[in-house]
C-alpha cells in the first residue's frame, strides 16, 4: 500500500496515489489543529502495545522503548512534496491512519451510492455510521449509541438523516494485562492510553472523515478543550 510504502522509504520521497495525498493532508489538517494531540505518526507506539496484532500480550510495554518511541512521534516529520510526493523527515516516524481512513472510506461510499441513483441507505463500518436520505418519509434513521459500561445495552437513540454519527470509545478495542485493561488510544505526551474520565464519543457530522477524525481527538482532548474544534467542522458531539 502507499502506507506501507511511505513508512518503508528509509526517508526517500514516494509518490503515492492522489487519494492518498489527499487523506495525508486532512489527517495532518486535524494534527496541526490540536498541536500533535492527535497525531498519524503513532503506528510504531501502536504495534508496541499491541493493538496492530492478532496476538494477545501478556506484559505492558517497556517504559524505555516507550520513551523511545516517543523521540519519533511527530506529525511534522511527514513533508507532502509537489507532485503526490510524501516523505518521512526521520525515517524512524511512521504513519498510522486508523482514527481518519474509515471516515474516508464512508464518504467515498456515500458517493458511490449516490451516483448510482440510491435515495436512502444505511452504511455501517463498525463504529462508523452514514445515513443516505430518510427511512421512511418524515421518518429519520434511529442509530442506538452502545452504553460503554454495559456493551449490550442502547444509552440513547440519534434520530438522523444524510449524515454520519461516528464513535470513539475505549471499551471496545483494548488489551488485558493481570486483569487491567489498557484501550488503544494513547496520549502522545506519555505513550500510554489517555486517562481522563471520558469512556466514548459520538460525533454528528456531515463529512464521516471529520467525523471519525474527531470522535477520536475529542476523546483525547475532553469536552471542553474540543469545542473550537466542533464549532469548525459544524460538528455535534456526546461525551460519556
Amino acid at each position: 500500500s502507499d502506507i506501507y510504502n511511505i513508512n518503508t522509504s528509509n526517508g526517500e520521497a514516494i509518490t503515492v496515489d492522489p487519494e492518498t495525498y489527499y487523506l495525508l493532508s486532512k489527517a495532518i489538517e486535524i494534527c496541526e489543529e490540536t498541536d500533535g494531540a492527535i497525531d498519524i505518526t503513532v503506528a510504531d507506539l501502536m504495534d508496541l502495545w499491541g493493538f496492530n496484532s492478532s496476538e494477545s500480550i501478556n506484559s505492558l510495554p517497556n517504559d524505555s522503548d516507550i520513551k523511545d518511541l516517543l523521540t519519533h512521534v511527530d506529525y511534522r516529520n511527514i513533508i507532502l512534496l509537489e507532485d503526490n510526493k510524501v516523505m518521512l523527515k526521520d525515517p524512524e516516524s511512521h504513519i498510522d491512519l486508523g482514527f481518519i481512513a474509515k471516515g474516508y472510506i464512508a464518504d467515498k461510499l456515500k458517493e458511490h451510492l449516490l451516483a448510482s441513483g440510491v435515495e436512502k441507505a444505511i452504511i455501517s463500518l463498525g463504529g462508523n455510521i452514514y445515513v443516505i436520505g430518510q427511512k421512511d418519509e418524515n421518518t429519520d434513521f434511529a442509530i442506538g449509541v452502545k452504553d460503554p459500561s454495559k456493551k449490550t445495552d442502547i444509552l440513547t437513540k440519534l434520530y438522523v438523516h444524510d449524515t454520519s454519527v461516528v464513535t470513539s470509545g475505549t471499551y471496545e478495542r483494548y488489551i488485558e494485562v493481570d486483569g487491567q485493561k489498557y484501550h488503544h488510544i494513547l496520549d502522545t505526551k506519555t505513550g500510554y492510553p489517555v486517562n481522563n474520565g471520558i469512556e466514548g464519543v459520538t460525533i454528528i457530522c456531515e463529512s464521516s472523515m471529520y467525523a471519525d477524525a474527531l470522535s477520536t481527538t475529542c476523546l483525547i482532548l475532553g469536552e471542553e478543550n474540543s469545542k473550537d474544534l466542533l464549532n469548525k467542522y459544524n460538528a455535534e458531539a456526546m461525551f460519556y
